[in-house]
């Protein structure tokens, strides 16, 4: 007899639905034509942060200082400190402040595909003679996109998330820190010490402040700083961040830092680290993040958590993360879900 060979296959089916966010900004600004001179291309005029999904913007305006002309540059960059890149659909115009119906009163920018990064994006000039742009005009700008169409670097340098006009201090503050030059203080991990300076760490912390300022504190008399609780990465990720405003890079020990900024009440290291959380909430990280808020009393981090759960309620609610959570701390469980409604 022949044997005949059975091959069988399994085909795997999949649906995926693509999300996006929109950011939207209305930005009214007056006496610009008048005033365009005092704005160049390193100190242009910035509108408030604006954004969505962990992700703000910054739109900047200034003057091209071509002499006869009120031509103006238009530029966009992103303020997150996790990723480089942000791949986005963007529309921006220009109205008058005269009708709005007429179509001669606006000026279209940019309505195009567009990488955004932490650098001013330089977007076509506009000529500001060709609306009523005096006493105001205004900027409408949309931009969609998806997280996950973001670049990611492999490693964060320390510096992407501070603004270009402020790397200079953030590097000589570095500097300061690495050199150990004047240094009064000393932290010792472990086996582990790193030196630092009482200034830089009672600017940040009340908590280190009142350390080093009364005599009674054993910090204060031999300048010891020992951390037994923590290890030798989360301390300097929170040096770091107090000399220079950010952080080489905190995935592997973000845990850590919020428990350091939590303990020495950093409260803007506490809400960086929030905002890096939040990024990295889906259906099998909720639970762990909505704890982790809950441990470290983080309320937008909570709030965040509850809007994943809100836009997708059925697959985190059939996970086995979630029923994970249920039976370990039902309390959160129940607060997440009140809060999604």
């Amino acid at each position: 007899s022949v044997g005949t060979a059975v091959l069988s296959s399994q085909m795997s089916k999949q649906t995926t639905r693509v999300k996006t966010f929109k950011a939207n900004l209305e930005w009214k600004i007056e006496n610009f034509a008048e005033k365009r001179c005092l704005f160049e291309k390193n100190r242009p005029l910035r509108s408030s942060k604006f954004g969505t999904a962990g992700v703000d913007f910054e739109v900047s305006i200034y003057d091209t200082g071509l002499s006869n002309s009120k031509q103006s540059v238009i530029g966009i960059h992103h303020c997150s400190c996790s990723y480089s890149v942000v791949r986005a659909i963007c529309n921006i115009f220009v109205l008058g402040c005269g009708n709005p119906d007429n179509g001669a009163n606006r000026l279209s920018v940019v309505h195009a595909k567009v990488d955004i990064s932490r650098e001013i994006r330089e977007l076509d000039p506009i000529d500001l003679n060709k609306i009523h742009s005096s006493p105001h005009f205004t900027v409408y700008v949309e931009i969609e996109f998806c997280p996950q169409g973001c670049a990611e670097p492999e490693c964060e340098p320390i510096f992407f998330s501070i603004p270009e006009d402020s790397k200079c201090v953030a590097r000589s503050n570095l500097h300061m820190l690495d050199s150990a030059n004047f240094t009064d203080c000393l932290f010792k991990i472990g086996e582990d010490e790193i030196k630092a300076h009482r200034c830089f760490l009672s600017q940040h912390s009340e908590v280190f402040r009142t350390m080093f300022s009364q005599q009674s504190m054993v910090e204060a008399e031999n300048g010891i700083v020992e951390i037994k609780d923590s290890d030798y990465p989360s301390v300097r990720a929170m040096l770091e961040f107090m000399y220079c405003g950010s952080t080489s890079s905190i995935e592997k020990n973000v845990e850590g830092v919020l428990a350091l900024a939590e303990k020495y009440a950093i409260k803007p290291l506490k809400e960086f680290c929030g905002s890096y959380l939040a990024l990295k909430i889906n259906t099998t990280t909720i639970a762990k993040i909505a704890a982790i808020a809950e441990m470290y009393s983080s309320t937008p981090l909570i709030k965040r958590c509850a809007r994943y759960l809100a836009e997708n309620r059925i697959s985190v609610l059939r996970s086995k993360e979630w029923e994970d959570l249920k039976k370990q701390n039902p309390e959160l469980a129940i607060r997440l879900l009140e809060l999604s409604f």
